[in-house]
């Protein structure tokens, strides 16, 4: 069946119409042509899954779930800033293949989406972005890596190890 699937791809690869390359390929190894594209349709979607991990990109429902489970509650942080905070969130960490993620688009975003707030409202913003990309897997975090000069052992390495835009590593 493997060998089916992965010859239905060469097909479709090929030029071939899928439709066309299930059939052929159920016919050169003795199959049903539906149960061979409904494997080559799992394929790749477990292939795109592992493309978009290894890219660090989220789905939207993923992202959704995620923020479902980690944005702040109502009760605590006002709307606007929980509104601002998720589409940033959204924005940057489901990007379509290839677009850029890094501390620009982030700040590109944030900018769009607090205009309208205040300098409090912005922090607030700030702080609750800190805590998602914290939240995230390592590999997922989009921030870009920085290095400060200030040593870890300062006062205000603490400071700059809190930023929404990138993951500041010290040089002492």
């Amino acid at each position: 069946m493997e060998r089916a699937v992965e010859r239905m791809a060469e097909l479709i690869r090929d030029g071939m119409a899928p439709a066309e390359a299930a059939g052929t390929a159920a016919e050169e190894y003795g199959l049903e042509a539906a149960a061979v594209a409904r494997l080559c349709a799992m394929h790749g979607a477990r292939i795109e899954r592992e493309r978009r991990r290894e890219e660090g990109r989220l789905t939207q429902e993923e992202g959704r779930a995620f923020l479902r489970e980690h944005l702040v509650p109502r009760t605590k942080v006002d709307r606007d800033c929980r509104r601002a905070a998720a589409v940033v969130f959204m924005e940057i960490v489901a990007r379509e293949k290839g677009a850029p993620r890094g501390a620009a688009a982030i700040s590109n975003v944030y900018r769009e989406e607090t205009e309208d707030l205040d300098l409090e409202q912005q922090i607030v913003v700030q702080h609750e972005l800190i805590r998602l990309w914290k939240a995230l897997p390592p590999e997922f975090d989009p921030r870009e890596f920085r290095r400060a000069d200030v040593p870890r052992s300062s006062w205000l390495f603490p400071l700059l190890e809190d930023s929404a835009f990138y993951r500041w590593v010290p040089r002492g």
